[in-house]
Parts: structure tokens; C-alpha cells; sequence
């Protein structure tokens, strides 16, 4: 039996509240028309559960009055603005209640009275005016309200039923024939929703049991194909309204055992037809990370070649002679010697000379030295060099004596030119900063002399080789020639 309906709510009220609903449903984000159906995103949170009930008992009593309590809370969804709907879905009637829950943002709350007859079966979902939806709780059952019978029922308020023009007329299919109105669904197997009436476009809207809803929107006449997509046993409400405010409920349906299971391997929103990759898709899958791959691997060789050339920039000196790593090589520096050793100075004849001899070099090399504080001096300048036989051998050493590096021979600077044989250019020129460099040429023993004196000079030069010690540097001397004699003459009287 129904409960007493008032009279000053008529069929107006349920005209003005099945096109907000109609509103709602338009102003939801709409839904691809086929098999994938992503959630709502929700923008807030409903319940109206006794703080001091744990958990809570999906029951209510006929007349009962629930306290309904909403806020933003934790939701990621767009925020609400009010106005506030409730859509009730109900196993008694094949349309969904539109009812207004409130108008103000700060007064989130909201009574509403139960006004179904016992057995009645029903689930909440609400939304906002701009169609955000707050989700749908548990299933309900409605039992007899205490003192009350079914011949003596209690007085409820606040309900209106549609007329019957306002119904929407529908034919749902499932695979196996027409969907009954509380009907087990197996898993991923289609329902299929056809207007039969009303004006496009039209929105069918699948209500899980505490999930958002699901939306399909559809500009046709033609059937709105939806694939069960949910786990084993869960109940859910389908709906389906028009353009102008006419609608169509079923429910509560269940998700029943199905034969194939794939459609739940996509997050519950692929179809039952799960599509397999295309060759195309592969090919151009493959091609794009080859081409990502070698742009990585061009990206880094060009990395680690500036980076190379930077770090050899920045280390100029690097290919520069160090000193060994033995400790135990000690360098000894060589000190030029002064010209009073060099036999250039007032006491040379009776001074030895220091100059030092390297026989690795005296194959193809001559060497002449000057200092910075003296201008280079002239093998061929007109200072008296004593012969290499005059040279006592036994007192002039190999290496020069080792003489410290004070400071002022530290401040000297020294030039050393090394020229070559076969009249190439100097190899190697050792100079310091401010010093003068003057290039000789090479000098060189008369050896192809056929004169007493180029002999006695090449055997000095032998003795000098075998003693180590050389004398300096003199210039060669031309040797006078014989002179022509004179011819007679012969006078013929």
C-alpha cells in the first residue's frame, strides 16, 4: 500500500523536479556513446549514517527521517555550488525521484523523510546545480515503521509521483532477451537502452552502488549500448532521460558471473571485444623508439665531445714534461760558465776552460752561448785563444764545478741557439723573456787540409775528444800557398 499523499503537492512539482533532473544530467560531463564509460569526477560527499552506528545498517524505517550531512571533504572533482538535488532510484517506480536538498553553500544538511512503503528498495546519489556529482551511496531497504501495519499506515510527506505522459518509453535488451527490471547481468555481456519516445539528445546514466555514476550521452534515436563492466554482485540502477525532462528507471540490477572477464582488465571500462594492438600501432611504436633511441645516443656523443674539448681547454698544459714521480732523480741545474773561465777574460791564458762537452751532440751539433748581461761575442773576434796543445788536460774537469744558484745567477738570463749540419735551420732555441737571441753559423775543422797544421789540428781535436775537455772556440786560419816561381826568359839576339 501506498502512504497518504498530500494534496498540496501535484503533478506541477514533479513536472518542475523531473526537468532539473534533466538539467543535471545534460550539465554532467558527457560520456563517450559506447563501451567506454570512465566514473564522474566527484566533487563531494554525502552520507547520513548515525555517528554512533558502526558500521552502518542499510535500513530504514517506512516515514523515517534521515539526516542527510554533505561537504567538499577530501573530493578532487570540480567544487559544488548550491543549489543541492537528491535523484533517488527506487525498485518501486521505473522513473527517479528529482528532490531539492538545499539552496544555500553554507547550510550543508538536510532532512528528508522515507516516504516508501516496506519491502521498497532504494539508493541516494546526489548533485549540485551545475551537475557535479556528490555519488551514490548503499542500497536501501525500507521495513514497516513501528505501531504501523500495512492497513494502518503512517502519514509521509514530501512525494510526488510522474504522471504517466512523463515516462519515457524504453526498450532494453540484454543478450539473451529483454532485461527484466531486477535482472543479473553477466559480466561483460552489453545492456542495450532504446528510446522508443522523447526528443535527442538523450543521457543514460549507470548508478553503481557506492561509486559515482557512469554517463552516455547519445544525439540519435539510436540504442545506447553499455558493457557491465563491474566486479561480481554489485548492484547498480540504469536511467535514461530526454532533452526535455521525460525519463526511465531500472533496478536495482546486479553484475552476475560471466563467461569472459576481459572487459575488467582495463580498470572496468574496456569492452568484452578487448582490442589487440594493430601491426600499424607496432610498426609505428617500434620506429618511434628507434628514432627516440638514436636521438639519445647523437645527444650524448655530442655531450661527451664538448664536454672533452672543455676539459682540454681548461688543462692547456697538460701534454707539459712533470717531474718523475721517483724521488730519488734529482736534477741538477746547469749554471753558464762566466767568461774569465771561458778563457774571454784578462787571465785567460792562464785559466782553464769549463765549458761543458756532450759528446751525444757533437755528431751534428755546434753550440754557442751568451749571456743577457754580455753581448754576444764573435768566434772570430780579435781575442787570443791559446792553443788546444797548451790546454793541460790533467786539470780541467768534465762538468764544471756545481756552483748554487744565487741570486744572482738566478736573475741571469741564458740563451742557448743549437744549429745542425747540411745547412738546415736551428731545431731547438732557448731563450728568456728581454733576451737578445743572435744566430751563428756552424763552424767546422778543415779536415780535407793537406797541411802539417790541419793534421796537428785534427789530432788535437782527437786528444780533446779522449781527455773531455775542449778548448775554445778559435777561428780558422788560412794558410798561405807557395809562391809561383817566375819563368825564365830566354833572349834571342
Amino acid at each position: 500500500m501506498l502512504p497518504t499523499l498530500r494534496t498540496d503537492v501535484g503533478v506541477g512539482a514533479w513536472t518542475t523536479l523531473g526537468t532539473v533532473g534533466l538539467l543535471w544530467m545534460n550539465s554532467l560531463v558527457p560520456a563517450v556513446m559506447g563501451k567506454d564509460t570512465p566514473y564522474l569526477n566527484q566533487g563531494f560527499f554525502f552520507d547520513w549514517t548515525p555517528q554512533n552506528q558502526s558500521p552502518p545498517i542499510p535500513t530504514t524505517a517506512q516515514c523515517e527521517t534521515i539526516h542527510i550531512e554533505y561537504g567538499r571533504g577530501n573530493a578532487v572533482g570540480p567544487n559544488p555550488v548550491a543549489p543541492y538535488y537528491l535523484q533517488i532510484y527506487t525498485s518501486t517506480f521505473i522513473v527517479p525521484l528529482v528532490v531539492p536538498a538545499g539552496t544555500s553553500n553554507a547550510d550543508l544538511n538536510f532532512d528528508w523523510p522515507v516516504p516508501f512503503i516496506p519491502g521498497t528498495q532504494y539508493q541516494i546519489c546526489m548533485f549540485d546545480s551545475n551537475g557535479v556529482t556528490g555519488g551514490c551511496q548503499a542500497v536501501y531497504t525500507v521495513y514497516p515503521a513501528p505501531n504501523t501495519t500495512l492497513n494502518n499506515p503512517p502519514v509521509c510527506t514530501n512525494l510526488t509521483y510522474p504522471q504517466q505522459d512523463q515516462v519515457l518509453g524504453v526498450t532494453a535488451l540484454v543478450d539473451n532477451g529483454p532485461l527484466g527490471q531486477f535482472a543479473w547481468i553477466p559480466q561483460c555481456t552489453d545492456i542495450s537502452v532504446k528510446p522508443n519516445n522523447g526528443t535527442p539528445p538523450f543521457t543514460m546514466t549507470v548508478a553503481p552502488a557506492l561509486h559515482p555514476p557512469y554517463n552516455i550521452t547519445s544525439n540519435s534515436m539510436d540504442p545506447i549500448n553499455w558493457t557491465v563492466s563491474l566486479s561480481w554482485g554489485m548492484p547498480f540502477f540504469i536511467s535514461l532521460a530526454d532533452s526535455t525532462g521525460m525519463t526511465w528507471a531500472f533496478g536495482p540490477l546486479h553484475s552476475g558471473e560471466g563467461t569472459d572477464t576481459t572487459c575488467l582488465a582495463e580498470l572496468n571500462q574496456i569492452a568484452a571485444s578487448s582490442k589487440e594492438v594493430q601491426p600499424w600501432v607496432a610498426a609505428v611504436s617500434g620506429a618511434g623508439g628507434l628514432i627516440v633511441g638514436l636521438v639519445a645516443g647523437l645527444l650524448g656523443a655530442v655531450w661527451f665531445t664538448s664536454r672533452r674539448k672543455r676539459n682540454q681547454m681548461d688543462q692547456p698544459y697538460t701534454d707539459l714534461p712533470t717531474p718523475p714521480a721517483d724521488t730519488s732523480y734529482h736534477i741538477e741545474p746547469f749554471v753558464m760558465p762566466s767568461e774569465r773561465e771561458l778563457g774571454f777574460g784578462p787571465s785567460h791564458a792562464s785559466s782553464p776552460s769549463n765549458t761543458l762537452f756532450d759528446s751525444r751532440h757533437t755528431r751534428n751539433t755546434s753550440a754557442v752561448t751568451t749571456g743577457s748581461a754580455d753581448r754576444p761575442r764573435s768566434p772570430t773576434g780579435s781575442v787570443m785563444m791559446s792553443p788546444i796543445s797548451n790546454i793541460p788536460p790533467a786539470h780541467v774537469p768534465l762538468i764544471p764545478p756545481h756552483r748554487p744558484l744565487s741570486s744572482e745567477n738566478r736573475s741571469q738570463s741564458q740563451v742557448f741557439v743549437v744549429h745542425h749540419d747540411g745547412g738546415r735551420a736551428p731545431v731547438t732555441v732557448y731563450a728568456a723573456d728581454g733576451t737578445e737571441i743572435v744566430e751563428l753559423p756552424p763552424r767546422y775543422n778543415e779536415s780535407n787540409s793537406g797541411t802539417a797544421g790541419g793534421s796537428s789540428s785534427n789530432e788535437a781535436a782527437s786528444t780533446a775528444m779522449r781527455t773531455g775537455t775542449v778548448p775554445p772556440l778559435q777561428p780558422d786560419r788560412r794558410q798561405p800557398g807557395a809562391m809561383p816561381a817566375k819563368a825564365q826568359r830566354r833572349v834571342v839576339s
